[in-house]
């Protein structure tokens, strides 16, 4: 069972692309005692923006790397997108994962991506109270 730890919000206007006050939500995933992913979302309330979600995956495997997977939700719809099209880039941590890699040769992070990122859109609270715009 998925259960989010150490998630937190604030409005900030610190985004390298923006000026705009936007809110900015992050928080652990867990499974059981097992660490699986953690995630950073942003939005902004003012101009109804949809909501950029980094899901970025523990590895599996002890030699593994991190993987990070990028999604927007809006209109009551969640989408893989390109790890460019959102804001945030983690590539010094993890390795991006496109959406012809997710959809070819990565389907098993895309669908454990997938199940997070609708997991985080109902639990965390403060991205649950915004999505409910859409």
């Amino acid at each position: 069972m998925l259960r989010i730890e150490e998630n937190e919000s604030e409005y900030t206007d610190d985004f390298a692309d923006t000026g705009e006050i936007g809110e900015l939500a992050r928080g652990d995933i867990y499974e059981g005692e097992n660490g699986v992913a953690f995630y950073k979302a942003r939005w902004f309330s003012e101009s109804k923006s949809e909501i950029e979600l980094l899901i970025v995956l523990a590895p599996i495997a002890a030699n593994g790397g991190y993987c990070s997977l990028a999604f927007r939700y809006g209109s009551d719809k969640l989408r893989l997108v390109e790890p460019s099209g959102i804001w945030i880039d983690w590539t010094p941590v993890a390795l991006p994962i496109s959406l012809h890699e997710a959809n070819t040769i990565h389907t098993g992070a895309r669908d454990q991506a997938l199940q997070i990122a609708a997991f985080v859109l109902e639990n965390d609270s403060a991205i649950r109270e915004y999505a409910k715009v859409w």
